[in-house]
């Protein structure tokens, strides 16, 4: 969603049961959700449940997202992540090191393979489960936001 999409999504029902955000409250949740419909929705009735009293506090939306994220960790992340194979992790894995879209011969080289050949039937089989896709040639990046980041919390387990 557009920037203007997600507050809308955000703050207009709030704003319809009469419940305003304070500008950073809702400048951070926005942050967090990075656009991503399903991500407003959890934090947005996490932090409809964490709020006293409006204005919504930048303290609930902090609670919101430590416990949307944890929701999520459950339910979409780990599903997703669940349904690849050890050597298709292990590909995720490496991928999770960046901060973003992932060059195909850094992830080639963080795996100690030799060439990306190596590597094209684990990225193929991801790209099929839509866990992750090309936005360019040589580039791979995860189909959810935050992916990366369930990975990297959650390393030593995987």
């Amino acid at each position: 969603m557009s920037p203007a999409e997600a507050q809308e999504a955000l703050a207009g029902p709030a704003a319809a049961a009469s419940v305003d955000f304070l500008p950073v409250a809702l400048a951070r949740i926005l942050e967090s959700a990075r656009g991503y419909p399903y991500f407003l929705q959890v934090y947005g009735d996490q932090v409809w449940q964490c709020a006293a009293e409006s204005p919504i506090q930048m303290i609930d939306a902090e609670v919101a997202i430590t416990l949307g994220t944890d929701e999520l960790d459950r339910s979409l992340f780990a599903s997703r992540w669940e349904r690849a194979t050890p050597k298709q992790k292990q590909l995720m894995a490496a991928m999770a090191e960046d901060p973003g879209p992932s060059a195909l011969p850094d992830i080639v080289s963080r795996m100690g393979k030799k060439k990306p050949s190596d590597l094209s039937v684990f990225r193929d089989e991801l790209i099929k489960k839509g866990l992750i896709y090309s936005p360019d040639r040589g580039i791979l990046d995860f189909t959810v936001p935050l992916m990366a980041d369930f990975i990297r919390r959650h390393a030593n387990e995987v």
